[in-house]
């Protein structure tokens, strides 16, 4: 009698294993893509309990755990599902994703930022030059960044740094091509943020910029119940990325704008649908800062300008969020916000670039991301203008190898002239040259109005901090020292320096943590 009741329990149990509908699995998995995880997971642990081998929960389950981070419980679960259903393509992309990303971050140690409000995951060693500046971004971008969206995550924002640009193929749907075509290093997907290491690139890159870019994303999303298509998102991410470390109107950067003026010129923006899936899909490097500038400019237009309508701001940026998390698209979303049809909008925004006489540079300042791995030591010199400069240049590199400090900065100096102006390139080249003569003022002379052609070469900020601070101005040596580590921490020269700025400045603590990080970059 009590094994016929024992039985009939099993049996009770089995049948009430299978009653989950496809409405309550449907209603999870569209938490999940709107990453609401709290109000999942509360939903998960229901039907766990009344379906614990059903292989969409057993996937969902998984799903949850992979966007929280929990990779090794991620594949367990997704490998229980796939057994349950082994040719459920969509389980097998799942389980495999979960799997390469925790085999990338099986060794990574995770830090919490000083307020808690991120976690940042890298492989212990040099990478952890990133942590005290990180921590300060992200933090800071928390506030600023809030206040403009009006949401602040309450758990804390896991954010992936990896050390070679491999990896972030490795735990996207990206291929290594399609990153180093595109110049994409980081991306803000599957509920954290993701970057490449500045040490996996020659020169490094705006990498404090990219993590609040990235994190731009991560508060779209939640907001918009991840609604917003790409080339409004990146507009938000890319106009407010600065944010963090300076709450005035941004501007484009004089060579976007160099491109935009162009393209405008010749008829060849790209249009917004074309940004579509990723801007990682676009073909070159030169493609995508196209992009961005565009969408750069459609958000300028939008917060300045209210589109052309009644309300700019913050206000327009976040009911043209509120009207996408409502159900509109965003064409729609914007007529409600402007008052005009979105065709009106587009051509009032062509009117607005017109109007704001786009300036073209002297000369060619656009340089590429290079790549550390994929990069021989002429490739930089593949960015400047004509035959004639590269030449020049690389005699100058060669007389400089020799030690021919003073043959080498003549052979420089004919090449910026040949390039027409103050490319970043040759000017970088011409004041190591400079400085290798103890002539600083002139290193200053040539570094500065480079820089105001292109504020991301890492060598510019690092000889001009160098010369200023031995010409005995050590705050504007400090600031530009601390532009380079925006760029590029892993140069010991540059702790030293900036150490030897704040020393002399009186912030000793912070000069004594710079030392600090430059003996663990010198471990490199």
């Amino acid at each position: 009698m009590r094994a016929l009741l024992l039985s009939l329990v099993l049996m009770a149990q089995t049948a009430a294993a299978v009653e989950v509908s496809e409405a309550e699995k449907n209603r999870v998995a569209e938490l999940l893509e709107m990453q609401s995880l709290v109000e999942a997971g509360r939903l998960l642990d229901a039907l766990v309990a009344k379906a614990p081998e059903d292989p969409d929960v057993l996937a969902l389950k998984g799903y949850h755990a992979f966007l929280l981070g929990r990779y090794a419980d991620a594949v367990t679960s997704l490998s229980r599902a796939q057994k349950e259903r082994p040719s459920d393509k969509r389980i097998d992309a799942s389980l495999d994703l979960a799997k390469r990303t925790r085999e990338v971050t099986k060794k990574h140690k995770t830090v919490p930022t000083s307020r808690g409000h991120f976690v940042l995951s890298f492989l212990p060693g040099v990478d952890e030059a990133l942590v005290p500046y990180a921590d300060e971004a992200l933090e800071r971008a928390y506030d600023a960044l809030g206040e403009v969206f009006r949401v602040r995550p309450e758990a804390p924002v896991r954010v992936e740094i990896y050390p070679r640009v491999q990896n972030l193929a490795d735990v996207s749907p990206l291929k290594l091509s399609e990153i180093e075509a595109s110049g994409t290093i980081a991306l803000c997907k599957y509920n954290r943020l993701m970057i490449v290491s500045p040490r996996a690139l020659v020169y490094g890159y705006p990498w404090l910029d990219t993590l609040a870019h990235e994190y731009t994303h991560y508060l779209v999303t939640l907001r918009s119940k991840n609604t917003v298509p790409i080339w409004l998102h990146e507009g938000f991410a890319k106009y407010f990325e600065s944010r963090w470390r300076d709450e005035a109107a941004p501007s484009l950067a004089p060579t976007s704008e160099d491109l935009l003026a162009a393209a405008v010129k010749n008829g060849k923006l790209i249009p917004f649908e074309k940004m579509s899936p990723s801007m990682a899909k676009l073909p070159t490097q030169e493609d995508t800062s196209l992009a961005f500038a565009e969408v750069f400019m459609a958000m300028e237009f939008l917060y300045l300008k209210g589109g052309g309508g009644p309300v700019t701001g913050a206000g327009a940026v976040n009911a043209l969020i509120d009207g996408m998390a409502e159900g509109r698209t965003d064409r729609q979303a914007i007529e409600a916000v402007t008052g005009k049809s979105f065709a009106r909008f587009q051509d009032d925004w062509r009117a607005y670039l017109g109007a704001r006489r786009l300036k073209t540079l002297p000369t060619h300042a656009q340089s590429r991301l290079l790549f550390r791995e994929r990069t021989r030591a002429q490739d930089e010199l593949k960015d400047l203008p004509e035959e004639e400069t590269r030449q020049l240049v690389h005699l100058g590199d060669l007389l400089f190898m020799k030690g021919h400090f003073r043959a080498a900065a003549k052979e420089y100096e004919k090449g910026l002239k040949r390039a027409g102006g103050p490319n970043p390139i040759v000017s970088a080249k011409l004041a190591s040259s400079l400085l290798k003569q103890g002539r600083h003022q002139r290193v200053r002379e040539v570094v500065t109005p480079a820089l105001a052609l292109n504020s991301t070469h890492v060598l510019l900020y690092l000889y001009r901090g160098k010369a200023t601070l031995a010409l005995g101005d050590a705050a504007a040596a400090s600031r530009d020292l601390e532009a380079a580590i925006g760029l590029n921490p892993f140069d010991p020269d540059v702790h030293a320096l900036y150490a030897e700025a704040l020393d002399k400045l009186g912030r000793s603590a912070e000069a004594e943590r710079e030392r600090r990080i430059q003996r663990l970059v010198r471990s490199e």
